[in-house]
């Protein structure tokens, strides 16, 4: 080229955009990135820039920048963008800078063959919002892939409320269900409730003891017991019950300011034996290997993290693991347990009835409609997150809801878990397990009209007036005479087992499609 030769310019200088884009950007973490590149594209203001996001976020709002007014761009990206916590400002964008047109989400089918990727098609124009996306969820994944242009014409259905918060596109007629609950409810960030993390030792060996160890402890010193709580560990959560294993933590939060001298000599000298994997990493530490924890403002003796709301333990609690299949919820009544990082606990004020939480998170509605508000991961594993959790709209109680529910709750709980069944099993010649499987069906039904309840009427379908009247005939701390009163309605010709055995054949349209699709 000669001197005199004008320089041929970047073709997207010259050009005043594209028509069309269409692209599979590629999928890296940003934070695997070098620190100077997050920084440069932190420079570069990018809307879509999160730093736990991924770069075809990053893709998304280049794509569009690069079209013409009207433009049109299609991608082919990972669908975790839709619903995990990164993606919130990909979604803020996608609903609000531009005008996406159309969804077409493949959930956890393969489009690439033996890449495990799971994917999205998103369509935008370069126009303002009209905030109404058609989207569409691909049930059937060999046809949504065989022909994805003709599948999504078939099944699309208009959203017209999406922002920041996830994307969950669903089949019409879960759509629509979920469109009247979340009509009604409130999202539980707006209750007066606390949701907190499960416990992060740094080295569970050192923390986790067995219950032989803690009884050779306490026999060896009594005053052991101040500084040993029961663990659960999310793995043993059960809707309505716990499979705990009988382990025991020894629980030195740094919040309790201890020092290594006030624990008993067994504690210390147990501890001690962990010593060179517990010590935290000095803060100008230069070699590669550390054998202990991290760095941090801990003693070598605490638990790594601070645990400052340590208190919310103490209290009456939902319990629920982080990653699970089955999305279970237990109710402990009686604050007896701590949980490890593999766990959350929900606390609430006065004023808010854990027990009609509980029976709302633990029912086919709850799973029937929020169920694909949380990640999926491999294996069709939720991702229960806090984020997730406290987006989830719930209609506030009536007082008589909240009577009803308080009743059940502990009820069905005694019968998954108590060791002293006898007397109910031989009363009614029924086994705990027939037992526990009626009183879900009942609470599910009743959690059902509290959001239905013209619908169930017109239809001869209601519950809570009968089971309040059941429910009331003896003390709440009765638990066995509470048990007898509510399996008196399932007797053969009690009209309430009869509304159960109705429900899914008299509501082909709404009842019977909540317990299809909230199966698990």
């Amino acid at each position: 080229m000669s001197s005199s030769e004008p320089r041929k310019q970047d073709a997207c200088a010259t050009l005043s955009g594209f028509d069309i884009v269409i692209g599979n950007p590629p999928y890296i973490q940003i934070q695997k990135f070098p620190a100077a590149q997050k920084a440069k594209w932190e420079a570069q203001k990018f809307a879509t820039y999160s730093a736990m996001a991924d770069i075809y976020c990053l893709f998304y709002e280049c794509g569009a920048k690069f079209l013409r007014p009207d433009g049109h761009l299609c991608f082919i990206t990972s669908n975790k963008w839709m619903r995990a916590g990164y993606g919130e400002q990909l979604r803020d964008f996608l609903s609000s800078k531009v005008n996406t047109t159309a969804v077409l989400d493949f959930g956890m089918a393969q489009n690439f063959g033996a890449a495990t990727t799971y994917t999205c098609i998103t369509s935008l124009a370069k126009q303002s919002s009209t905030h109404r996306t058609m989207s569409c969820y691909a049930s059937d994944t060999a046809a949504a892939m065989s022909n994805p242009g003709d599948y999504f014409t078939r099944h699309a259905i208009p959203l017209t409320a999406l922002d920041g918060n996830p994307w969950v596109v669903l089949p019409p007629e879960r759509q629509l269900i979920k469109t009247q609950v979340e009509a009604q409810g409130v999202p539980l960030e707006k209750w007066d409730i606390q949701i907190n993390y499960g416990i992060k030792t740094g080295f569970n060996d050192a923390f986790y003891i067995t219950q032989e160890q803690r009884d050779a402890f306490i026999a060896e010193d009594p005053r052991c017991a101040d500084f040993l709580v029961p663990l659960l560990r999310g793995r043993y959560v059960e809707r309505y019950a716990t499979k705990w294993d009988g382990a025991w933590m020894i629980a030195t939060f740094p919040a309790y300011d201890l020092k290594f001298s006030q624990l008993p000599l067994p504690l210390r000298k147990h501890l001690e034996t962990y010593r060179a994997n517990l010590e935290p990493k000095p803060r100008d530490w230069q070699a590669v290997k550390w054998d202990g924890r991290k760095a941090g403002a801990y003693e070598w003796f605490e638990t790594q993290d601070v645990i400052g709301y340590y208190e919310e333990f103490s209290k009456p609690k939902i319990i629920y693991p982080n990653m699970t299949k089955y999305l279970p919820f237990y109710f402990d009544r009686e604050a007896s347990f701590f949980i490890n990082d593999k766990a959350f606990i929900i606390t609430a004020a006065d004023g808010e009835s854990l027990s009609y939480i509980t029976a709302f998170l633990n029912s086919y509605l709850f799973r029937c409609c929020f169920r694909d508000n949380f990640p999926e991961l491999m294996g069709n594993t939720y991702e229960v997150r806090k984020i997730f959790v406290e987006k989830i709209p719930i209609k506030k109680p009536t007082a008589a809801e909240v009577s009803l529910f308080e009743r059940l709750v502990p009820l069905i709980q005694f019968a998954k878990s108590s060791t002293s069944f006898q007397l109910v099993s031989s009363a009614t010649n029924t086994s705990r397990d027939a037992c526990a499987t009626f009183l879900s069906d009942l609470i599910d039904a009743c959690v059902m009209e509290c959001y239905f309840r013209d619908h169930m009427a017109e239809r001869d379908l209601l519950f809570h007036d009968s089971v309040a009247q059941a429910s009331s005939l003896c003390p709440p701390e009765d638990m066995q005479a509470g048990m007898l009163a509510l399996l008196s309605l399932n007797a053969p010709s009690h009209p309430i087992r009869n509304r159960l055995l109705r429900l899914t054949a008299d509501s082909p349209d709404l009842l019977a499609i909540i317990k299809q699709e909230g199966k698990t």
